[in-house]
């Protein structure tokens, strides 16, 4: 998938964004797009892409939103765990306390057991 690739193979923060941006679109429960997301390994990608950028607001806000929509999917919640998403979206919203569009409301925390370490 192209956004993916963009997201991985460009450092460019625009090209990072908007392909984030892109994928949090895509993912919301329509059949061929969760195949697309999980082919294209978009879950570890967003994680990385959060990792890489925990201070850049411009960058997590739709990485995060788009990991919430790929856990919302059951197919592709596994995917976003093993990734390691929750603990990185998690570390960004600590990264920024302030940033309210950022952080979880207890109304919409996500549902998902962590893997033990």
């Amino acid at each position: 998938m192209a956004l993916v690739h963009a997201l991985t193979a460009c450092h460019k923060l625009s090209v990072q964004q908007y392909s984030c941006q892109g994928l949090a679109n895509l993912a919301h429960g329509e059949a061929v797009a969760e195949e697309a997301l999980l082919e294209a390994e978009a879950a570890p990608a967003l994680t990385a892409a959060i990792e890489a950028h925990v201070s850049r607001p411009e960058i997590t806000h739709p990485a995060v939103r788009a990991l919430r929509n790929i856990c919302v999917s059951p197919a592709l919640q596994g995917r976003a765990v093993a990734a390691g998403g929750i603990e990185a979206a998690l570390k960004a919203m600590e990264a920024r306390p302030s940033d309210l569009p950022l952080q979880a409301r207890p109304s919409v925390r996500p549902s998902v057991k962590l893997p033990h370490s």
